[in-house]
């Protein structure tokens, strides 16, 4: 059986204009909309790959001179990334990314894309720990595993202008928040107790972790619920822990 297509992503976002009558609580009209944002970039990398792949409306240059707003290239290969994988990974994805993906993608004619399983580490920090901040940068400098690409002031207005200079700016800023992002999620993977069960993918005969793959498991104990009793083991891969009903199943699930 194949391994699972882990894909770890993250998009950027432009600024929209508005007509507005202040700058605090304001509550803009649609109609007061005069440009509505687009995607500018995008950046994704496969969990077994090193290599980090991006996107951007440079990356069209007829389009890119007709109207710089036109994100379609940029949705049509994040299609095709989001699509080919399994397990998708983002920080704050699910509520941001993900539907801003998604709310570009109808308005190009691209079809659903086919369920898939979903982490979202912002959502894993905010059940598991009370860190200072959730934020990506503040975790990856908490955990000393990384730190956020600083952005020169003014970065998403000239992008948003369509600055050339700007919007490579913002693609590498992009990437290297996939790169922190796949640091983060490997960190916090033994944690992750609601993780996707990568022993599905597995061909294996002895139990398998289902956080990582792993099959180096270690018998801890028993762990005993209103109903059952479950055979307990740490991962010696991840670190993460996990149970079955038995230890002579295929596969273990975590419980």
């Amino acid at each position: 059986m194949r391994k699972p297509k882990i894909l770890h992503y993250d998009v950027e976002t432009s600024l929209m204009s508005v007509y507005t009558f202040g700058l605090f609580k304001q509550d803009i009209a649609i109609d007061n909309i005069i440009d509505d944002w687009f995607m500018i970039c995008a950046a994704w990398q496969w969990d077994n790959e090193r290599t980090i792949h991006s996107v951007s409306v440079l990356d069209d240059t007829k389009r890119f001179r007709n109207n710089h707003k036109d994100d379609y290239h940029v949705i049509s290969k994040l299609y095709e990334a989001l699509k080919e994988a399994d397990i998708i990974v983002g920080h704050n994805a699910d509520a941001f990314d993900l539907k801003k993906f998604n709310a570009r993608a109808i308005l190009h004619g691209f079809a659903p894309l086919p369920p898939k399983r979903s982490v979202d580490t912002l959502k894993v920090a905010r059940r598991n720990f009370k860190f200072t901040s959730n934020k990506l940068d503040y975790i990856t400098r908490y955990l000393g595993i990384g730190s956020k690409m600083s952005n020169p002031s003014g970065l998403w207005r000239r992008a948003t202008e369509g600055n050339v200079k700007a919007i490579k700016h913002m693609v590498k800023y992009n990437k290297v928040d996939v790169k922190e992002l796949k640091n983060i999620y490997r960190k916090l993977l033994p944690f992750i107790n609601n993780h996707p069960n990568l022993g599905l993918y597995s061909d294996e005969e002895r139990p398998t972790c289902p956080k990582c793959g792993g099959v180096h498991l270690i018998k801890q104990g028993t762990k005993t619920t209103a109903t059952r009793v479950y055979q307990q083991y740490s991962c010696k891969s991840c670190g993460g822990w996990c149970s079955s009903v038995s230890s002579t199943e295929k596969r273990v699930y975590v419980k």
